[in-house]
């Protein structure tokens, strides 16, 4: 399966998004899935190079919610390549962009692949939750 995952930077100070994009496409690869990475993070930025994985530094973006006029182009020439999209920061302007360029999956609650993860009843074990 191809996959795709978006988020607004993979900048290791952001936080534990970026982190568990990483951790999560490295486990979808050793699965056998592919997975690439589209980030609003310029292209030469030293941790879209170092992540050992194939990431699309898309570029600086603007405002807080992440505004980036190359995203939605990007991903509408691109939409076909992927099986399934994970969007990671619902209220960005990245999860925006996936409503209009993958309409074929039936719409924003169904394009965007959302699962948070907390811990759950065993302690440290991570659970994910459906909608």
């Amino acid at each position: 399966m191809k996959i795709l995952q978006l988020l607004p930077t993979l900048d290791p100070s952001s936080g534990g998004v970026a982190r568990t994009v990483l951790a999560t496409s490295r486990a979808l690869a050793a699965r056998g899935h592919t997975t690439e990475i589209a980030s609003l993070d310029g292209p030469n930025a030293a941790w879209v190079a170092d992540a050992g994985l194939f990431v699309h530094g898309l570029g600086d973006s603007l405002t807080t919610y992440s505004y980036s006029k190359k995203l939605l182009p990007w991903l509408r020439e691109n939409a076909a390549r992927f099986d399934r999209v994970i969007g990671n920061g619902v209220w960005q302007n990245h999860s925006l962009a996936a409503w209009g360029a993958f309409p074929w999956l039936g719409g924003f609650l169904k394009c965007c692949l959302i699962v948070p993860v907390s811990t759950g009843p065993v302690r440290g074990k991570l659970t994910a939750h459906p909608r």
